[in-house]
């Protein structure tokens, strides 16, 4: 089982504006409405591959309904947790002639202490020993900046493989918790140890003092740069092809994804990296937040060169 974890899902509504100018008017070419959250953008993915999975979080009001019906008519069991707020809805600005996204997101309503003990208590109950338990997004207000620590540290106890895919404080809380893998873009990483990392070797150097922490693995998601993918003894490189970019968003979820699966049917590391990768790709050429598709990705994983950087103590 693949178990997401969104405490503050979205409804994304993501406009596809031609030479988008702020403080201008603008005419919207089209829009596409999907439902949101990091950790939901996961399991849309991975329910693509055939994998079961579950999304837990946050849900209330229209916009709620609108998700859960929205994930059971792909077929995605859920079990969400009931709260009074609306769940909030994020704007996403595409402009078609640069390729730019501006996000424009809402912060979430508050929830209360009652809402999240029984979200904990749903989440301790639905885990089990060998799951993958991914965790991503930001958290709406009444959550401590600890939450994830405290869930990565009892997906432990359990015996789960926990991926943690956030940023700032909540990632820096994460990381005390040791999960297996840590998914930070270049601007996150260097955001969380306030350094400049314009070389790989500094990059390297970086993730490396985050493994001496307990982080078995951090993947370093970098755009058209592709991704580094370090452990303690090795260091690979994953090169991207160039496509046709529709919306970058929900890019690092569907890496997230397409690695999360190849474990769950038992991929090498290396392997599963690839996919992750070549699901990242299809990603950013469909419209809106859409999952990629198991064909989509095979049919451009053999264009995603993986290399050893990195082995032991040397370089390659």
């Amino acid at each position: 089982m693949i178990v997401t974890v969104t405490l503050n899902p979205a409804v994304d509504k993501t406009i596809y504006i031609r030479d988008f100018m702020a403080g201008e008017v603008n005419k919207v070419e089209y829009s596409v409405v999907d439902p949101g959250g990091k950790g939901i953008n996961v399991s849309k993915t991975v329910a693509e591959f055939d994998c079961d999975t579950i999304a837990l979080g946050f849900l209330g009001g229209e916009n709620g309904e609108y998700i859960r019906q929205a994930l059971k008519d792909l077929g995605i069991k859920e079990k969400f947790t009931e709260v009074s707020k609306n769940t909030r809805t994020n704007i996403k600005i595409v402009d078609l002639k640069t390729g730019d996204t501006t996000d424009i997101n809402e912060t979430g309503g508050e929830v209360s202490p009652e809402e999240l003990k029984e979200f904990i208590n749903i989440f301790k109950r639905v885990i089990k020993e060998g799951d993958i338990v991914v965790l991503s997004g930001s958290v709406p207000k009444g959550i401590d900046n600890n939450i994830y620590r405290f869930l990565t540290e009892y997906g432990n106890k359990t015996g789960c493989k926990v991926i943690l895919d956030v940023s700032s404080q909540l990632l820096k809380e994460g990381i005390k918790g040791k999960p297996y893998m840590i998914k930070p873009n270049l601007r996150e990483l260097e955001e969380l140890l306030n350094i400049n990392l314009d070389t790989k070797d500094k990059i390297v150097d970086a993730c490396r003092s985050i493994i001496n922490e307990g982080v078995e693995f951090v993947c370093v998601s970098m755009g058209s740069e592709g991704a580094l993918l370090i452990a303690e003894d090795f260091v690979l490189h994953g090169k991207v092809p160039k496509v046709e970019v529709k919306s970058t968003v929900g890019a690092g979820d569907s890496l997230v994804a397409g690695f999360a699966a190849g474990l769950s049917k038992g991929l090498t590391i290396e392997k599963a990296f690839k996919q992750g990768i070549a699901a990242s790709i299809v990603s950013v050429t469909k419209e809106g937040t859409k999952a990629p598709a198991y064909k989509e990705v095979q049919n451009v994983i053999d264009k995603v060169e993986v290399s050893m950087l990195f082995t032991s103590n040397y370089y390659v």
